[in-house]
């Protein structure tokens, strides 16, 4: 590709007057963040110039919607699922856009993904007092999603577009060049998606201003690079645009007396972008009222001080202002324009259940009238919270400000361990019950709270529940006692007007058909259908406490009142590892324990039975994201009382993926293998069979999970998690068999390795487990 030229400054008749863009009919073009927002809509309007696009964004659910209703209107769009913050997902999906185009090229990549998310300073942060306290880490999503996350974007735009067409037939070569005739071969074009927070300040959001200056100043670096490559570079930078991923944050817009941004404004600047091959390196703003090219503010022209005369007829650098007196004034408006907001966020999921079409591209929240200087003098503030911060402030209820919720996590865990390090993270106050001086010594030093205890130990898990704004159970899912003991507290709660969030682990054993290998079910539940969850007997594993829950929840004086939100998690075979807490799951490190011991791998049955699978951080997140949807649902206001969550409080966990028994076995065979722990098999030689049936008589179930050996690691257990992808969760961890190979088995070597020889026997299996 030959070297193009910067262009000059754009203007404002040029940016503000949208082509036509007919040239990107036969185009080839990814949108990152396309399953929603900005990246849908521009999306969208280069499939309707007649271009093939793929969406791709995190939310499965939301993108394989919007795909198959822009398919259903002729166009060619399709989705990839990628997680920016991976490498290797977005190296799918820039694979799945080129071969998703007749000549095999990428043409334009518009990197409009982002996050919203954390703040530098939480309200509730505590300050060290000792030298031998450790901090707890600070969430990083939003550094690694719109800095790193657009990062990665960018180089593998020059990558692809860069490379070579494959080799073509005469055919195919005729096709071709129609295609590449019909595309005008202009430059390619990348469009990097930063915001106007990137040149103006914003406390408030600090980890999100400061990773969109990260974008702003990843743009002045490439753009010289890429065009000496013939590639054009340019940014857009958005005021803040009504969606649903704003909403909550809208009233920062406002609180500075600006205008909201308009949809149609930052479509056309992409458009302009990506259509018209003579803008090269220029970064447009979208503001309230018009397009307007920044400039270069390192050549004497500050774009944060335009941007203020813009918006608001002043200079932003002069907003200094007298906030004595003011702060309550300020707040009470600010009090008013979120709770708008939240209503606004809560219609629009309550409309991704009910199966509402929302146009994601005007939402409207009407906007409160205050003076806008007491605001300014508030957010740009070299303190986010200062002292003199009203009330309402401090009880604002923002989703990513916390406002310090006492947790108790009843056995962190596997799994609550990763639950209680995302929430310390958010700014919860977190409580976890243990049982050993050791496990508690490491809650500690997570940030938690530890309280000693075990299940049997009912007084103590009512006081702490009763004590505790969110309880989440993730010790057992047969520990029917313990149960008892949380809704016993939450009843206190709820008799003096006090709310609970309680969120239980079940498991997908429930759904056990005692198949013991002997074939695979093409049955598959799915949480959008409780009737079918509910039908299961309450002889099933886990039953007998999920239905306690349930059971609870629906007809309990007390509990099936919006004072109590009672929500069953109910994870498929969990895998994964996490360094920090060095704790591995049961079922692939038993297998692999045996075949150290015996010499071969193992399956109950004939292994055809099949299972979901979820990696415990993406099972993590998944809390998270549904104690999020909890708290912000409001169902009083919405006249709903709570009933949804009654009728069907199960969620299932899963990552779309499954194995069969059989696969598990033969995986972790050729895994040790690999690692010289078992012999290279030979095909004439009967006695290095590595992989075979688990003998019951001879007692091999007796060194695994004795009696619940055939339920364990012989069942079908088919699920799918439509609930918790409507609410914007998506695995995003790396692969079982990835995992186990990088992450799990070099655990269980060492753990191996570190036994006396005397304890590496198939019989010491049956104590560790």
């Amino acid at each position: 590709m030959a070297p193009i030229p910067l262009s000059p400054a754009l203007s404002s008749e040029d940016v503000n007057t949208f082509p036509s863009a007919d040239n990107l009919a036969g185009k080839n073009a990814l949108v990152t963040g396309g399953a929603s927002g900005i990246g849908l809509a521009i999306g969208t309007t280069f499939a309707e110039k007649g271009a093939h696009v793929t969406l791709v964004d995190i939310s499965e659910e939301a993108g394989n919607k919007h795909a198959a209703d822009l398919q259903s209107r002729g166009l060619k769009v399709q989705f990839a699922p990628a997680d920016i913050r991976s490498w290797r997902a977005q190296v799918s999906a820039f694979k799945a856009a080129i071969q998703f185009h007749p000549a095999q090229r990428l043409d334009i990549v518009v990197a409009a993904a982002g996050n919203f998310s954390t703040t530098f300073i939480g309200r509730d942060e505590q300050p060290l007092t000792s030298l031998a306290d450790d901090p707890p880490e600070p969430p990083t999503i939003a550094w690694d999603t719109n800095a790193i996350g657009t990062g990665f974007t960018a180089k593998l735009s020059q990558l692809y577009f860069e490379l070579p067409p494959p080799p073509t037939t005469e055919g195919e070569e005729e096709k071709e060049q129609q295609e590449e005739e019909k595309s005008n071969n202009d430059p390619k074009s990348l469009i990097l998606v930063a915001s106007l927070a990137a040149y103006v300040d914003i406390p408030l959001m600090a980890a999100y201003t400061s990773s969109k200056y990260a974008v702003r100043g990843l743009f002045r670096s490439i753009r010289p690079l890429l065009a000496a490559r013939g590639i054009r570079v340019n940014l857009l930078a958005p005021w803040a645009i009504p969606t649903p991923m704003t909403a909550e944050w809208m009233p920062l817009s406002r609180a500075v007396g600006a205008p909201e941004g308009r949809m149609e404004q930052a479509v056309g600047a992409a458009l302009r972008c990506a259509s018209d091959a003579g803008v090269v390196g220029r970064a447009l703003a979208v503001g309230p009222h018009r397009v307007l090219d920044l400039g270069d503010d390192v050549e004497g022209w500050d774009a944060g001080r335009a941007m203020g005369v813009e918006m608001l007829g002043g200079d932003i650098k002069g907003w200094e202002v007298q906030v004595e007196g003011m702060e309550g004034k300020m707040l009470d408006a600010w009090d008013e324009d979120h709770q708008q907001a939240e209503a606004v966020k809560s219609r629009w999921w309550r409309g991704r259940r009910l199966g509402q079409a929302i146009d994601i591209r005007r939402p409207t929240i009407p906007p409160p009238t205050y003076d806008y200087q007491s605001a300014v003098s508030f957010l740009f503030m070299s303190n986010a919270y200062p002292a003199s911060a009203s009330r309402k402030l401090r009880h604002a209820s923002l989703t990513t400000i916390m406002s310090g919720k006492k947790v108790f996590i009843v056995g962190p865990g596997f799994i609550g361990w990763n639950v209680l390090d995302l929430l310390v993270a958010e700014g919860y106050h977190v409580t976890g019950l243990v049982r050993r001086e050791q496990h508690a010594a490491g809650i500690k030093k997570s940030g938690a709270e530890a309280v000693f205890g075990d299940l049997d130990d009912k007084p103590l898990i009512t006081q702490h529940t009763a004590e505790s704004d969110i309880v989440i159970h993730t010790a057992t899912a047969d520990h029917l006692a313990s149960v008892e003991a949380i809704l016993d507290g939450i009843r206190q709660r709820a008799a003096t007007n006090n709310h609970t969030i309680y969120i239980h682990t079940s498991g997908t054993s429930l759904l056990d058909d005692n198949a013991l290998g002997a074939f695979k079910s093409p049955t598959i539940y799915t949480d959008a259908s409780p009737s079918t969850i509910d039908a299961l007997p309450s002889t099933q594993p886990h039953r007998f406490v999920d239905l306690a829950i349930a059971h609870a929840a629906r007809h309990d004086a007390l509990l099936s009142t919006p004072n109590a939100k009672l929500a069953i998690m109910i994870p498929p075979e969990i895998y994964g590892w996490n360094a920090s807490h060095q704790r591995l799951t049961i079922q692939l490190p038993t297998i692999a324990r045996f075949a150290l011991a015996r010499g071969w791998a193992g399956h109950v049955g004939r292994g055809f039975s099949v299972e979901s699978q979820i990696h415990v951080k993406d099972l993590a997140r998944a809390y998270v994201v549904l104690l999020h949807a909890l708290e912000r649902s409001r169902d009083d206001a919405a006249g709903d009382d709570g009933a949804w969550l009654r009728r069907n409080p199960y969620f299932f966990c899963e990552n779309g993926r499954e194995f069969s028994w059989k696969e598990v076995a033969d995986g972790v065979a050729a895994s040790l293998v690999k690692a010289g722990r078992l012999p290279v098999p030979h095909d004439d030689d009967d006695g290095a069979e590595l992989v075979r049936e688990f003998d019951r008589e001879a007692g091999d179930w007796d060194q695994l999970f004795a009696a619940g050996t055939g339920p364990a690691i012989g069942l079908n257990s088919r699920s799918r998690a439509v609930r918790l992808r409507e609410m914007g969760w998506a695995p995003v961890e790396k692969g079982i068999w990835e995992s186990w190979e990088e992450d799990e088995l070099p655990a269980v070597l060492r753990e191996w390795d570190a036994r006396p020889e005397a304890d590496r026997t198939s019989a010491y299996m049956a104590r560790v487990v």
